[in-house]
């Protein structure tokens, strides 16, 4: 037997894992396969990702500029609150 990084997998599962859905791509894996455990699919699934690092999920720079952008509003809104209530208690 192939070592689990070397070994095809199914089109359905690499389909999954370049949506970047791992677990659909261990539940798929296990489906068609029949004789993996949950442990060993996902073994199988993770070993795959090591040895084709273009099906790693990355994150996208919007995403992080928008988490950026929400602490920034929060952070403007709890500092717009806190001068307001203390202007009332002055």
């Amino acid at each position: 037997m192939a070592e689990h990084g070397e070994e095809a997998l199914p089109p359905e599962v690499v389909a999954a894992l370049r949506r970047g859905r791992k677990l659909e791509a261990i539940r798929l894996l296990r489906e068609q396969r029949g004789d993996l455990d949950l442990l060993e699919a996902k073994d199988t699934v993770e070993s795959y990702l090591a040895s084709h690092p273009e099906l790693r999920p990355m994150r996208r720079p919007q995403e992080d500029a928008g988490l950026s952008r929400l602490l920034l509003i929060t952070a403007a809104v709890f500092t717009i609150i806190a001068a307001w209530r203390w202007l009332r208690s002055g």
